[in-house]
């Protein structure tokens, strides 16, 4: 559909389906890439070499609306941070989801505070997981995670001395319901 966007799988990026014409009894969508406009594309090839997006991924706003990435940095950072991870099947280390918002969203000055408010805020959001260890990777949970789930991911890998930390932060949330 005209106004769809997409990101091409081996290095064209994100772009916008303009318009569809038939070609000899073929259907094709004319993209225009970030880097290339007026790309013909078969109808029928699309999803093999393309991933369809929504109006508000990460890519498509990074691309045509900077402005509310920065303003979802400074109110919502928590849905910012779901944005990036959405980008990648895969978990993510923090190290990629700031390549992701630096320079582009947020000033390499101030990624430090920024990170620090929203840390406290991921291991409550029941859509964001994370692996153990000293060098966690963040993912989308594919569903809420229950208490023992949570437990044993934020656990593992630590020390004693942080499990126990842990342990006495995850009692402090616990409601008495």
């Amino acid at each position: 559909v005209p106004g769809t966007f997409v990101y091409h799988r081996s290095g064209w990026g994100i772009g916008v389906i303009r318009e569809l014409t038939s070609i000899e009894e073929a259907s094709v969508a004319v993209i225009d890439f970030v880097e290339k406009n007026a790309h013909k594309v078969r109808v029928d090839a699309i999803p093999a070499i393309c991933e369809l997006l929504a109006a508000d991924h990460f890519r498509v706003l990074l691309w045509k609306d900077p402005e509310r990435l920065k303003m979802l940095a400074q109110g919502e950072p928590l849905e910012l941070f779901f944005k990036v991870l959405q980008t990648s099947k895969r978990p993510m280390p923090l190290a990629r989801v700031r390549e992701h918002l630096i320079p582009k969203v947020i000033e390499a000055s101030d990624w430090t505070r920024w990170w620090s408010r929203l840390r406290a805020n991921i291991k409550n959001d029941p859509r964001i997981a994370m692996t153990g260890g000293k060098s966690p990777e963040y993912f989308v949970s594919d569903k809420p995670q229950g208490l023992n789930a949570t437990l044993d991911r934020r656990l593992s890998g630590r020390d004693l001395k942080t499990q126990l930390q842990l342990l006495r932060e995850a009692a402090a949330e616990i409601k008495p319901e």
